[in-house]
């Protein structure tokens, strides 16, 4: 005990010589040492850190195991990629979370740079192949007590009681010229004035408006998608409520005057004195030099006759003018936007960032699901491998038709025809098929795992990693859209591209139907690596009793418009024919088919699902029961009887009492043979 009552004694004293900030830190630097060494003697819980077993030094008492481990090993994870620590407890130590005592207690285990540890240096090597590759930063993960996932927010059923709306107008000083560079700074925005509406949404007496102009003045929500002037003019007048309540002395030709769009000068506004001009600038002034336009002669006109009639002395009560319009539209805007999200999911946007943020809560709330969080650091970073983006591409750069409807027509050449194919929706028809929602789990034995026998319905889904061989008769086959593109650097390349290639793949991961449908068409699998199980269901298939139910208010055209200016937020309105109904089809016509020919097909088809799309869709089936491939909008279909009466196109062959008849409407396949008398 004698060296360290003289370690002690040696510490004040030098204490008292610090002069300088190094000094300093180098003295507290061995008081540090001085403490760790007290607590190694006392035989308290401690630890050593080392890279593969070469020793850092570093002794540290375990108050929390979580933080102290991580936080002692992450210099060394930064200079050699992993750590290996030893732990060496004797007695019990305090630590919050106790899943980490059960991990670290009495055993050995890696630490890897995502500061993830393994109790194995096997599953290190195998986590380590990945997280190299994809990670930059530490991952936290969810641990069992917070792994389920479900809404719980049920306190922004509620309306945000207050929501301040809030716009500024600032001058645009010009910076100096750097039109020589790349990119520049062409203009600084100072703020000279700024106004806001603060709205009360359960007492209007508590609302009020206020602006501030003057040289010391000094749109966050991400919701809407057009610009303001494009929203308003979506409202009726009778929506403007709060507009009319600013201003209420309004006549109604000068509350149209007033509400609609107007223009301003901003880069006439190069300085605050501007703002005492008594006229209004020139049309010329009006001009933008990102957009390049200048402001139409009716629009001038507009500003003209809006300072007249509101008797505006200077450029500046116009600027107050045109910034509490839209400081006061803005506000109505979003008030009858959060009165449409109230009515159709319970939820108030006023609490949300961004639309993403409101939609996701919504989903929860509607659906009810309740999802179970990875908390396995390989399971996060093996789903992450199979994300890799949308395909784009031109399969071939050039391609020339030649059929007998084009002049340049060649009888002598192969007749072919280009064909565009657009396939809508392809994110909204996955996110309602059957998504993983629980029980995640690593399959035993997957090397002998059969992805064939899965069902396309069954319960329990798979994500595989296998390696792939592309035969070489395939190549020519599959070379316009080969299966199984990966995301790599394409030669002499610096990014990363989504590269559709006819090569094999190692490590791929892939879900079990894209696979059978590789294997369908020739891919071959010659190792499956490992396999992740997962529950799913439907949940964004299903249609919650409150979807689509709105009150009668909201039926009207403006609640339409409104609806194709929020596009994330769709219901799907009532459906105008239901599952047996007998319909025909919108025929194509061609440029060459006469004008007076039927518009509908003679064929009558059956209607035997209704998709909860936006629009509608229906899928269909023929009169003998076959499916017909995609599916149809209201407008493409017509409702009609069952026919009487079939009409014969042509009879093409006899036979006794019996014709082979082709029926009017119906393409070949339909052919068939009936008696003579059937024929009227």
């Amino acid at each position: 005990m004698e060296d360290y009552e003289r370690a002690e004694r040696e510490l004040l004293e030098h204490c008292g010589r610090v002069a300088t900030l190094g000094e300093c830190f180098a003295w507290l630097e061995r008081c540090n040492e001085c403490i760790e060494s007290l607590e190694c003697r006392a035989k308290r819980p401690r630890l050593t850190v080392g890279h593969r077993q070469s020793a850092v030094a570093r002794i540290a008492r375990l108050v929390d195991a979580s933080s102290v481990v991580l936080e002692r090993v992450r210099g060394a994870i930064d200079i050699h990629g992993s750590v290996k620590v030893n732990t060496a407890f004797n007695g019990e130590f305090v630590a919050s979370d106790k899943r980490t005592v059960m991990g670290i207690n009495g055993k050995n285990c890696e630490i890897y740079r995502c500061l993830h540890y393994f109790s194995s240096n096997e599953k290190l090597e195998s986590h380590a192949v990945d997280c190299g590759k994809m990670n930059e930063c530490a991952i936290r993960l969810p641990g069992t007590d917070d792994k389920w996932l479900e809404f719980r927010k049920y306190c922004r059923k509620q309306r945000a009681p207050f929501i301040v709306y809030a716009d500024l107008e600032c001058v645009l000083k010009k910076t100096e010229d750097a039109s020589s560079a790349e990119s520049y700074a062409y203009q600084r925005h100072e703020a000279f004035s700024i106004a806001y509406y603060v709205h009360c949404s359960y007492d209007s007496a508590l609302s009020e408006y206020r602006c501030r102009r003057d040289n010391d003045c000094v749109n966050s929500y991400k919701f809407l998608s057009a610009d303001l002037d494009k929203l308003a003019a979506y409202l009726d007048k009778d929506k403007l409520k709060i507009v009319r309540s600013e201003f209420s002395a309004l006549s109604d030709e000068d509350f149209d005057l007033l509400t609609r769009k107007g223009v301003f000068p901003y880069e006439y506004m190069d300085s605050v004195e501007r703002l005492n001009d008594t006229r209004l600038p020139p049309r010329e002034s009006f001009h933008s030099s990102l957009t390049g336009d200048t402001v139409s002669e009716s629009d001038y006109a507009h500003a003209e006759n809006v300072w007249q009639r509101f008797s505006v002395r200077t450029l500046g009560e116009y600027s107050d003018l045109y910034l509490k319009t839209d400081v006061l539209l803005l506000a109505d805007v979003f008030e009858n936007f959060r009165d449409s999200c109230v009515a159709s999911y319970g939820l108030d946007p006023a609490h949300y960032y961004t639309l993403p943020g409101f939609t996701w809560d919504a989903m929860l709330k509607h659906t009810r699901v309740k999802f179970e969080l990875l908390t396995d650091i390989d399971m996060v970073m093996f789903v992450e491998r199979g994300i890799r983006g949308g395909l784009s591409q031109c399969s071939g750069r050039y391609a020339r038709a030649n059929n007998r409807y084009m002049r340049s027509y060649d009888p002598s050449e192969p007749s072919s025809y280009l064909m565009y194919y657009d396939i809508n929706n392809l994110y909204g028809w996955a996110m309602c098929q059957p998504l993983p929602y629980a029980d995640f789990a690593w399959v035993d034995n997957a090397h002998s795992f059969d992805y064939t026998t899965v069902a396309l319905d069954s319960p329990t889904r798979y994500i595989l990693e296998v390696d792939l061989e592309y035969p070489q008769h395939l190549h020519d086959a599959h070379t316009d859209l080969p299966f199984c593109p990966t995301r790599e650097k394409p030669p002499s390349k610096r990014d990363d591209k989504l590269l559709a290639t006819v090569s094999d793949k190692q490590r791929y991961v892939v879900h079990y139907r894209n696979l059978q449908q590789c294997t369908r068409h020739g891919l071959r699998v010659t190792k499956i690596h490992r396999v992740l199980a997962r529950l799913v269901s439907d949940y964004n298939a299903r249609k919650h009793r409150t979807i689509g139910m709105r009150p009668a208010d909201e039926t009207t055209a403006v609640a339409e418009r409104l609806g194709t200016v929020y596009g994330a937020i769709k219901i799907a309105g009532p459906a105008k024919f239901k599952v047996g109904d007998a319909v025909r089809v919108s025929k194509y016509k061609t440029i060459f088919e006469k004008g007076y020919t039927p518009n509908w097909t003679t064929e009558v088809f059956r209607i035997v699902r209704v998709q909860r799309t936006n629009p509608v869709t229906y899928l269909l089936e023929d009169y003998r029961g076959e499916p017909v491939a995609g599916g149809f909008y209201e407008h493409e279909l017509l409702r009609v009887a069952d026919p009487d009466v079939y009409l014969v196109e042509k009879v093409l062959r006899k036979k006794g009492d019996r014709v082979y008849v082709k029926w009017l409407g119906f393409d070949g396949s339909h052919n068939s043979w009936i008696n003579k008398r059937d024929v009227v």
